[in-house]
């Protein structure tokens, strides 16, 4: 088109320059009749007839080459405007492709951030990952942690130049998808960590309560039973406060592993006291016993030290007596005999058996050689030997 304007003596035309050759065209065409010029107040110069038919014609002529110019300016600018449409289209469409493009790669950038953060989540929580779940208070903590620690999200394919926009469009939306899946995994291992943790110091502070709890309930029991049972009535005063301390931590929702450690050595150490002071008391009322029951012994023994004292001392006086009546009544009788008897015998043995008149006493019988045995003595004759002394033959206890 440019090379057919060219032949033609014109270049590309826009609009405005072919207004202005019609109307340069117009002033070409004679006037309508010197009439007309003559009312413009010109003065026009009379024209032949034959060169009249000749400006008509050149007249049409230059109409038609008007016609032609403004039908090729309009043609022109016609394929000028498809042409610049097309070319917009097509750097809109590069454009939108471009913008594509770019977002794409922003989001493929963005979720290899958050990937990167996810991976990390899961390797900051193997340690307590591999927690033993009998440690923990609630172990559903644990299998959350593990759930959140496998992959939520696989990685798109990679955003390239050569797509189109409504590939890249959907690559976009893919990785946008994964980096939110990301994100949301790396804060479901880091909240599924912090829950392990927390049932496990949950376990270990119920655990704590636990022998806290049991050891009260010993000292409670011991503070019971050792009622009127010390030596020293302040250690069960000391293991009040003890228990009292103990409870206190027990209650409290913030007390330390070393608040509970503390409480129940302090429970020990009370127990151990009252315990001590049992057993000393124990032995005060053992040694207290013993020792009345010695003085209770020595008194005994001291009573019938004086009882057999006594009753020997008796005997002796009671023999005594009884051998002065049996002489004086032998010598009597002798007497007599000798003077009254005829035949002038002498007198019979006396019998065995009580003597009667002889003086002596009823609980002892005469036996030859002087000696005088002892009844209700006691059950042997060694009772006998024991309590009043004297000899033994074998036979028949004697005292003399």
């Amino acid at each position: 088109m440019d090379g057919n304007m060219n032949g033609m003596g014109a270049g590309p035309v826009g609009p405005d320059q072919t207004e202005t050759q019609v109307i340069d065209t117009a002033s070409v065409m004679p006037a309508a009749d010197a009439t007309t010029t003559a009312a413009a107040g010109q003065a026009v110069p009379a024209q032949a007839p034959g060169k009249r038919k000749h400006g008509r014609g050149r007249v049409v002529l230059a109409a038609l080459i008007a016609l032609c110019v403004v039908g090729a300016g309009s043609g022109f600018a016609v394929w000028r405007h498809g042409v610049r449409a097309a070319q917009a289209e097509a750097v809109q469409a590069e454009q939108t492709r471009q913008a594509a493009y770019d977002a794409c790669a922003k989001a493929q950038s963005d979720a290899q951030t958050a990937l990167e953060a996810y991976q990390n989540a899961v390797a900051d929580s193997q340690t307590v990952a591999a927690t033993d779940p009998s440690t923990l208070a609630d172990s559903s903590a644990l299998d959350a942690l593990n759930s959140a620690r496998t992959s939520p999200a696989v990685s798109p394919d990679a955003c390239r130049a050569d797509l189109g926009a409504d590939a890249l469009d959907a690559l976009t939306d893919s990785w946008k998808s994964a980096a939110a899946a990301w994100t949301q995994g790396a804060g479901d291992i880091q909240s599924a960590s912090q829950a392990v943790s927390d049932a496990q110091a949950a376990k270990a502070r119920q655990d704590r309560v636990d022998a806290l709890n049991q050891k009260i309930s010993e000292a409670r029991a011991l503070l019971d039973s050792s009622d009127g049972q010390v030596a020293d009535a302040q250690t069960r005063f000391t293991l009040t406060d003890a228990i009292n301390a103990a409870q206190a931590i027990v209650d409290d929702q913030s007390s330390s592993a070393d608040a509970f450690d503390q409480a129940s050595s302090g429970l020990d150490a009370a127990m151990g006291s009252v315990n001590d002071s049992i057993a000393r008391k124990q032995a005060d009322d053992a040694a207290a016993a013993q020792a009345a029951a010695q003085a209770a012994a020595a008194q005994a023994q001291a009573q019938r030290q004086a009882a057999v004292s006594g009753s020997a001392t008796g005997r002796r006086q009671a023999a005594g007596t009884s051998r002065a009546a049996t002489g004086t009544s032998g010598s009597t009788s002798r007497s007599a005999t000798s003077g009254g008897a005829a035949s002038g015998s002498a007198p019979a043995p006396a019998t065995s058996g009580n003597t009667g008149t002889s003086g002596g006493s009823s609980s002892s019988t005469y036996v030859p050689h002087g000696r005088v045995m002892h009844y209700g003595c006691g059950d042997t004759p060694e009772e006998c030997i024991a309590k009043y002394g004297g000899t033994y033959d074998g036979t028949n206890p004697f005292i003399d």
